[in-house]
């Protein structure tokens, strides 16, 4: 159980989990099903350690390879809701653009929300140099 050991200690301490998912497998739930499973695992293995009730798990779809419509926003943002993530985007891996590198300002931004709340500190001083 060497790894456990490792991964609990890589949780500790986290403000932000960003899970990925593909976008076919979140238009047809069975990646969303992944998700929770290992949103559920992270929380168990974190929970009385760093505080995991005030960590935040965003989601991100990958719709690299989606060659038709795009996901249903309101339907991921209640599966989002329902299920305790944060928050979610839909970015493009592949092309490595501006959607990710929001992706990535949008995790930092909330992972400096939930530090800010976790000591206290709301006043969102460190928020606000995120840009």
């Amino acid at each position: 159980r060497r790894s456990d050991k490792r991964k609990q200690s890589a949780l500790e301490g986290a403000h932000a989990v960003v899970l990925f998912c593909e976008g076919r497998g979140a238009k047809e739930g069975t990646g969303l099903r992944q998700v929770v499973a290992l949103r559920r695992e992270i929380w168990t293995r974190t929970a009385g350690n760093n505080g995991s009730d005030g960590m935040a798990f965003v989601l991100l779809v990958n719709k690299a390879q989606m060659t038709t419509s795009s996901l249903d926003a309101s339907m991921l943002d209640k599966w989002c809701k329902d299920k305790g993530m944060t928050g979610w985007m839909e970015v493009c891996a592949k092309a490595g653009g501006a959607d990710l590198k929001e992706a990535l300002k949008y995790v930092a931004s909330t992972s400096v929300q939930v530090h800010e709340t976790r000591n206290g500190k709301g006043n969102g001083e460190l928020s606000s140099k995120i840009a």
